[in-house]
């Protein structure tokens, strides 16, 4: 199977740091998959608060995630801290 490409913007907006949690690592020692989509979901919460939002009213709508991808880079290991960057874009009618 091709592996996915991601078109990383060039500037963003928002940027927090996490901590990775004993609660996020798997049988093999190392960040789980599944932890990192819910790491990805606290940043968005942040960014939305950042700005004085929510994921229910967003200038009066709420916001689904409607697709993910994840590119694995390197792993993650207990301790740790991740930088998750976050912007917006690609605007349209549906989102």
């Amino acid at each position: 199977m091709a592996r996915i490409k991601i078109d990383m913007p060039e500037h963003y907006t928002f940027t927090t740091d996490l901590p990775i949690r004993i609660s996020d690592i798997n049988y093999g020692g190392h960040l789980s998959n599944d932890a990192v989509l819910s790491m990805i979901h606290e940043a968005r919460v942040q960014f939305l608060a950042n700005y004085h939002y929510n994921e229910l009213d967003v200038e009066g709508a709420g916001i689904i995630m409607t697709d993910s991808a994840i590119v694995y880079k390197s792993e993650g290991f207990y301790g740790d801290n991740v930088q998750i960057s976050v912007t917006v874009g690609d605007f349209n009618k549906y989102g």
